[in-house]
């Protein structure tokens, strides 16, 4: 299952509405590079049409997931990510063990939290 993430930011108050996109169409794990590509064209689009002065007014991070990881995409490199090549990284999330999603320390706050992690979970 293809998996895309974003934000939308606001600048008064600061506050960042989140949501968790679930697509049906299957991906290859070897095409989440290409993948991530188009996100951040979305990206910068979305930065021409939004009027507010924000830097980053949409955070799009593809990726997928299997039945036992979580695999999200980025263009910032740290020490827990790895290169899928065309200047992308990815990471591994989430882990689900033992009947329940489980995060690390560098998991960012929209997919740790209930709505986050409850829209990974079986329905």
């Amino acid at each position: 299952m293809a998996v895309s993430s974003y934000e939308i930011l606001r600048d008064e108050p600061a506050v960042k509405f989140e949501k968790v996109h679930n697509d049906e169409k299957l991906i290859s794990p070897k095409k989440l590079a290409a993948v991530k590509l188009k996100t951040n064209k979305m990206e910068k689009k979305a930065c021409r049409c939004d009027s507010r002065d924000l830097s980053r007014p949409v955070n799009l991070d593809p990726g997928y997931i299997e039945p036992s990881k979580l695999v999200l995409a980025s263009t910032k490199n740290f020490s827990h990510r790895i290169y899928i090549g065309k200047k992308n990284l990815a990471e591994v999330t989430l882990v689900y063990n033992k009947g329940k999603w489980t995060f690390f320390e560098y998991t960012f706050p929209p997919t740790t939290g209930k709505s986050g992690i409850t829209a990974f979970s079986a329905r």
